[in-house]
């Protein structure tokens, strides 16, 4: 369980984490309506490149899931290889402990995994805006919409943060007990 100190230092980079999710959707949203707005579809245009671009939506989606995970393990295994005690909860008055590098792997794998919907969802934005398949458009909105639920809750946050920990104390507790 996270102390009242852990908690509030997790607001900062929440709120940092929400601001650019914030901004990533308002880039899409943005050139999305420019494409609306102006582009001009061609009905005999070639579908191979509109279906390309949904395919890679596709692919950004699992892309996103798996990327970020993999960030997130690994930037805590590593720390661990390093410094046995770094994942440790033993702390003085007003220290926060790992929380500080959890909140960071955190963001780092939020950032990254956001970063590949949104470059898929201007892929298929401009496909769309150079004359694409109206589908284009719609793959660029569901992509936004990951995004969007991506963007992290101060809930989602701490748990994530709090399961990190369990596992750490779970992992050391069965490793001392062999």
């Amino acid at each position: 369980m996270l102390s009242p100190e852990q908690r509030d230092f997790l607001s900062q980079p929440l709120l940092i984490m929400q601001v650019i999710g914030g901004a990533l959707v308002t880039g899409v949203l943005g050139f999305g309506f420019v494409a609306w707005g102006s582009a001009t579809p061609d009905e005999n245009a070639s579908e191979t490149i509109s279906l390309a671009a949904a395919v890679a939506g596709l692919l950004a989606v699992v892309t996103s899931f798996v990327v970020s995970r993999v960030i997130a393990d690994q930037s805590i295994a590593a720390r661990t290889r390093v410094d046995a005690d770094a994942m440790s909860d033993q702390r003085q008055e007003g220290d926060v402990g790992p929380v500080a590098f959890l909140a960071g792997v955190y963001q780092t794998s939020f950032i990254v995994g956001a970063a590949v919907l949104e470059g898929a969802a201007f892929f298929n934005l401009v496909v769309y805006f150079t004359g694409g398949q109206l589908y284009s458009i719609a793959v660029a909105g569901m992509l936004c919409m990951g995004i969007i639920l991506l963007i992290p809750t101060r809930g989602r946050l701490e748990r994530w943060v709090d399961d990190r920990l369990r596992q750490h104390r779970e992992l050391r507790s069965f490793g001392e007990s062999e």
